[in-house]
């Protein structure tokens, strides 16, 4: 189960932990929920989350599989900023960002957008203006080794 630490406004909770198998992989799925503050109407918020996810060797994900931290937004957001840092050695072959497609492409490889370089073993990417109910985030594959 992943480690929440919140950081600013709005409290982030992790629900409904359930199985799940994508490509003949085993894994698990979970929500995101956050919970905000009451505001003034037009008020913009700031939120931020830390979600640590540590896996053990048995636990890693066979070489084919794809990971992805997306968002999809339900309500308006004018920025966004998603990092993913990898311990070493376990750093992916390939990462790429995905930039307002729709939640159902994020798995298709023309959904690929600019490759992503770890700098410090890590990879950040932003965006501004997304579209509601598109989706944009850091998906990477683990090497074959």
């Amino acid at each position: 189960m992943p480690e929440v630490q919140n950081v600013g406004q709005g409290q982030l909770t992790i629900e409904n932990l359930r199985d799940y198998e994508e490509n003949g992989v085993p894994g698990y799925r979970y929500d995101i929920v956050v919970t905000f503050p009451p505001l003034p109407l037009g008020e913009p918020l700031e939120v931020a989350w830390l979600l640590t996810h540590r896996l053990t060797h048995r636990d890693q994900w066979r070489p084919s599989s794809v990971h992805r931290v997306h968002l999809t937004p339900a309500v308006p957001i004018g920025k966004l900023s998603i990092s993913v840092r990898f311990t070493p050695p376990e750093i992916p072959e390939e990462i790429w960002r995905i930039d307002n497609i729709p939640p159902q492409n994020v798995l298709q490889a023309q959904a690929r957008g600019e490759a992503l370089t770890p700098s410090h073993n890590r990879v950040q990417a932003k965006w501004e203006d997304i579209t509601l109910g598109r989706t944009c985030g850091i998906v990477w594959y683990w090497p074959d080794t």
